[in-house]
């Protein structure tokens, strides 16, 4: 009988923590940055942003355990932080770029999160995804060669890892004035429903502790915890995908 999938994600609390130190190291970095150079305009101001927030991760996260490659579709560059150990593959994305994409599946076919996705496309053996805005492919029957598309794309995004990658899973996270307010990693579907969703907001705010630390030597910042969109499903049609 088809379950829904309840695996933990295998990333270290003190990690998680990392990660939430390092979005809001990059917030005041930015901020600084503003600052000295006093500019007149605002372009740009997200993608500058992730600049400084994938510069913290990177230096977080630089440790054996981890390998973290630059890569880009289209324009836009990002990081991929990959778990030796445990063979995750982990990307970052704001979480109100994530709802976005969700509620707009049927014009987001070639993402990349759509092509990383495809890492988890076993789980469909065993497990069923949680469809929070109705599933797209669920609805329409896609022809093999889009995701043979997708395929090629992955591997593209991938190539400089040379290990076995088990799994792909999205942190979402927001950020508010300086403050990580939201912290979610998801294991997402193609199409942009996922089959698992852990909330990590509790790290925001608690107190933690490394090795070599005392307790309450570091503090993050209080959280918001936003509820989760209650899933629905929808009906199936046929229709033909062409590559972009």
């Amino acid at each position: 009988m088809m379950a829904f999938y309840g695996e933990p994600i295998p990333l270290d609390e003190e990690y998680r923590y990392m990660l939430i130190d390092a979005i809001q190291e990059a917030s005041y970095l930015f901020s600084e940055y503003l600052k000295e150079h006093n500019l007149p305009t605002n372009n740009g101001h997200d993608g500058v942003k992730w600049n400084f927030i994938n510069k913290q991760v990177i230096s977080k996260f630089n440790s054996d355990r981890f390998a973290i490659n630059v890569t880009s579709r289209g324009i836009w560059e990002f990081i991929l932080i990959f778990d030796k150990v445990t063979g995750f593959l982990f990307t970052l994305m704001r979480d109100k770029n994530f709802i976005n994409l969700q509620k707009n599946a049927d014009k987001n076919l070639y993402h990349y999160l759509n092509a990383l996705s495809r890492y988890n496309k076993d789980l469909y053996k065993e497990y069923i995804p949680v469809y929070e805005q109705g599933d797209l492919f669920d609805e329409i029957e896609f022809e093999e060669s889009y995701y043979d598309d997708l395929d090629k794309i992955s591997e593209k995004l991938t190539r400089k890892i040379e290990l076995c990658i088990k799994r792909y899973a999205l942190i979402t996270f927001t950020e508010e004035n300086g403050q990580a307010t939201k912290l979610r990693c998801i294991i997402p579907t193609v199409g942009m429903n996922y089959f698992a969703l852990e909330n990590w907001s509790e790290y925001i705010g608690a107190q933690y502790t490394f090795k070599g630390m005392q307790s309450g030597d570091i503090n993050s910042t209080d959280s918001v915890i936003a509820d989760d969109t209650e899933p629905v499903l929808r009906r199936k049609s046929k229709a033909k995908v062409v590559a972009e």
